[in-house]
């Protein structure tokens, strides 16, 4: 990724990637958002609909293929409107995965009158 500003993934619901594309845009992404402040700062508010699928969907499946140490060669399936969010295919099986963000449970305390 050259200094212009990212504007999008590359990636798209119904097509399938290698996991290494996913790899290799995720560190295009972090050294873009390292470089350009304004770039970080949409991400993290995520003003634009494919930021959101980035931090929400795309990037956890990175996370989860290099916890599990899936092969870049092995392919995914990105299916935002299925059952699950992915499919992917690794070398000897096929695993479905359905992202679930936990978002922070906030109490509200009031004071006695």
């Amino acid at each position: 990724m050259t200094n212009e500003r990212v504007c999008a993934h590359p990636f798209q619901a119904g097509g399938w990637y290698k996991l290494g594309e996913l790899r290799r845009f995720a560190a295009e992404m972090i050294g873009a958002r390292l470089a350009d402040p304004a770039l970080s700062a949409m991400m993290r508010v995520q003003s634009e609909k494919w930021a959101k699928d980035w931090n929400e969907e795309l990037y956890p499946l990175k996370v989860f293929a290099d916890h599990k140490a899936l092969s870049d060669d092995d392919e995914f399936c990105w299916t935002p409107d299925a059952a699950a969010d992915f499919i992917v295919r690794a070398t000897m099986r096929r695993h479905r995965a359905r992202h679930r963000r936990q978002r922070p449970v906030r109490q509200v305390h009031r004071r006695p009158r």
